[in-house]
């Protein structure tokens, strides 16, 4: 295969330092379940803009002596919000109750649906049903950084579509959305990426969600592609392929090049076959291959670089790419 030249002297130069960090990562709590009830986890992580993502799994013991109950409190959760937030909570597996102490509504969650919620701020009390294990997925998002991400006439026409208004009345509302849009949240979450491309993936997941939630409510007509957009996309792309090892977030490039972070996403992925996300990795690979070739940087080294926490997981990206190992390449 003919690799593409590309400029890799930040990759491959001894003084280059490694750009990748930042403020964002993963905080891991476990869940204080009896030990001869199950266990469980949560993850969260805080993202540009003040968003917050949580996933939490709970595993329950079917096969211990003790019984379980069919009902288990999972806690009373409070939180107020500098400002308001839009809320949506996904039930990937199992069933919970969620009880509003505010407005005292009740609502059985389970896969069927998805809630969302304005406000700023809740108290909310859960229990959760033991008929099987439980994964969701929180994602809550401040009214201005959900602004700046689709745009103030998209941002209007979601809420709209979702039934909420901006001073959160109603207070929620579910609706029904197919696993392959509910799915962009179930695996927005990275073990395999350092910190930035970990907020990179994640915001990329959400915006993939959020535009199709959008597509959904038949809000395509804001995001039709046109000729602009088919402009600022190539553009977009020729700026890509000339970064140097520093990785832009979205809204950075949403800034740049004067287009919500959902419409420019939508319209490099139409244009180039994938998301914003995706082409920088598989750039990031191409550049690799083309350092691992040219140069005798370890390879350890090449894949912090490039992004990657741990170089068995470039190693496995490297060869499900190319089908051969860095270390096979190098022996060529």
């Amino acid at each position: 295969m003919i690799q593409p030249e590309h400029n890799i002297s930040w990759l491959i130069d001894d003084k280059s330092s490694i750009v990748f960090g930042g403020q964002t990562d993963k905080l891991k709590i476990e869940i204080p379940l009896p030990p001869e009830i199950g266990y469980g986890y949560s993850e969260h992580i805080h993202l540009p803009g003040g968003i917050l993502l949580v996933q939490s799994r709970l595993f329950f013991k079917r096969n211990s002596k003790v019984p379980l109950p069919p009902k288990l409190p999972y806690g009373i959760f409070k939180s107020q919000f500098p400002s308001i937030v839009l809320l949506v909570h996904i039930v990937h597996k199992g069933e919970m109750e969620c009880i509003s102490k505010i407005t005292e509504q009740v609502a059985l969650r389970s896969s069927k649906t998805t809630l969302f919620q304005i406000f700023d701020k809740f108290n909310m009390e859960q229990n959760v049903y033991t008929k099987e294990d439980l994964a969701y997925t929180s994602i809550a998002i401040p009214q201005e950084t959900l602004k700046s991400l689709v745009g103030d006439d998209l941002h209007r026409e979601l809420l709209k579509s979702l039934r909420l208004s901006e001073l959160g009345n109603p207070y929620a509302n579910e609706i029904n959305l197919p696993i392959s849009i509910t799915r962009q949240l179930k695996e927005s979450l990275s073990d395999t990426l350092q910190k930035n491309l970990r907020a990179l993936y994640a915001k990329s997941k959400i915006l993939q969600f959020l535009l199709d939630v959008s597509l959904h409510s038949s809000l395509s007509n804001n995001l039709l592609e046109t000729e602009e957009t088919q402009i600022i996309a190539e553009k977009l792309y020729y700026y890509l392929i000339n970064l140097d090892g520093d990785v832009p977030t979205l809204i950075d490039l949403a800034k740049k090049f004067g287009m919500n972070s959902i419409k420019l996403n939508n319209a490099f992925s139409t244009k180039y076959g994938e998301s914003i996300y995706a082409f920088i990795m598989n750039l990031r690979l191409s550049q690799a291959h083309q350092a691992l070739t040219s140069s005798t940087v370890p390879m350890k080294i090449i894949s912090s670089r490039i992004g990657y926490s741990n170089v068995n997981n470039f190693i496995a990206a490297f060869k499900k790419k190319y089908g051969i190992t860095p270390g096979s390449l190098r022996q060529i």
